[in-house]
């Protein structure tokens, strides 16, 4: 350890002013630590990530190694992402012997990072925003029985973290059992803000009493599109109007379609302190993707003390989490009756009971991000290298 100082480590492909709710979320907890004292560096990239950039204040030492492909090839993205996550754990390597905190973007960096801190006796947590390997299974991308899925799954079992930080219990569960581990474990959920000051509504929300239903963010491989263009499909115009602000594998050709449906209103970006104005956000989720990921848009939006739409299984945190605040859609089950039915729940009253459960959830969703950041402080400190 330098002298007195307490350091740490964070790794991530995406970090501030840059986009993604990862680097956020990084940037948050990099906040957090050092108000408490703590030297922050950060790992990172310039790699690009579509969506809005974050206006907040850059918090830690950043440093940067290449961003090979930023594109929509598959095959490519997986090889630039691998040497990218190979470059961020040796660079790790050069700066400090401090703990490290290993996010999961670029994908299988967890792999990269866990060999070279079991090589070199480094104490390192796992903040599990996605799962990887497993992601490449939920995607179709491969077999479970596959050599080098199979390896993969084998090494990270073997080189164990120090502490899991996961996005919510169930998350969490599945990942001790996946890697048969028994480690010390925290809640961190993903997308918790505070709650915006009221400003001027934009023209968007100024829809004179309707209802305003939304979708802001990705739509990748493991969300429902059907879901959303069904209950676009099946919207009355005259009590409720629809924002659609969204990118990724599967957005394009939502908004092909939605651009010629009436009541839909497409914006390029919401910024985070117009979130606020959407009474019900949609999110989605597939149900081969349970505890694969946890959609961070659904923790933001009741943080906003919105209402929830949600499309998934009942058994994943999103819906064990926010349940109380928002109304639940079967991807399994027959989407059109189950919006009709929606619909048919759908009024002022119970809009606003919706919403005033929004507002309990996200006084807890605060209190345990900051317990989860004081844990995290907490390992830093009992794990200085001297």
């Amino acid at each position: 350890m330098r002298g007195d100082t307490v350091h740490c480590l964070i790794l991530n492909r995406n970090y501030p002013p840059g986009a993604g709710i990862t680097g956020t979320s990084a940037n948050e907890l990099a906040e957090y630590l050092t108000m408490q004292g703590v030297k922050v560096e950060i790992i990172t990239t310039h790699g690009q990530y579509a969506g809005a950039g974050s206006r907040k204040a850059v918090f830690g030492q950043v440093h940067y190694v290449p961003a090979f492909y930023n594109g929509k090839n598959k095959l490519m993205r997986l090889c630039a992402n691998l040497i990218e996550g190979f470059l961020m754990a040796r660079k790790a390597r050069e700066l400090l012997q401090a703990p490290w905190i290993c996010m999961t973007d670029p994908p299988l960096l967890n792999f990269w990072v866990g060999r070279l801190a079991s090589k070199l006796n480094i104490p390192w947590a796992y903040w599990s925003m996605d799962l990887f390997p497993q992601a490449f299974y939920a995607a179709k991308l491969v077999q479970p029985k596959n050599f080098i899925y199979q390896f993969l799954l084998k090494s990270i079992k073997r080189h164990q973290p120090n502490l899991l930080i996961a996005l919510g219990s169930k998350q969490a569960e599945f990942i001790q059992q996946s890697y048969d581990w028994s480690i010390a474990c925290l809640i961190l959920p993903c997308g918790v803000l505070k709650k915006n000051r009221a400003e001027a509504k934009p023209a968007w929300a100024q829809q004179n009493g309707k209802i305003l239903l939304g979708y802001a963010g990705n739509l990748g491989q493991a969300h429902e599109p059907e879901f959303i263009l069904e209950l676009i499909r099946q919207m009355d115009a005259s009590r409720f109007h629809f924002i659609l602000s969204t990118y990724g594998a599967k957005a394009q050709a939502l908004l092909n379609l939605a651009k010629k449906m009436q009541g839909v209103e497409i914006l390029e970006t919401i910024p985070q302190n117009q979130l606020q104005f959407i009474d019900v956000h949609l999110a989605t989720l597939s149900p081969s993707w349970d505890h694969v990921c946890v959609p961070s848009k659904a923790v933001s939006s009741i943080c906003q003390e919105a209402a929830l739409l949600y499309c998934g299984t009942n058994t994943n945190d999103n819906w064990h989490l926010l349940g109380d605040a928002g109304w639940h859609i079967d991807p399994t089950a027959n989407l059109s009756s189950q919006v009709n039915q929606f619909y048919a729940q759908l009024n002022p009253a119970r809009l606003a009971q919706k919403k005033s459960n929004a507002a309990v959830i996200a006084i807890d969703l605060q209190e345990t991000q900051q317990k989860g950041f004081a844990a995290i402080l907490q390992f830093i400190q009992g794990n200085q290298k001297h």
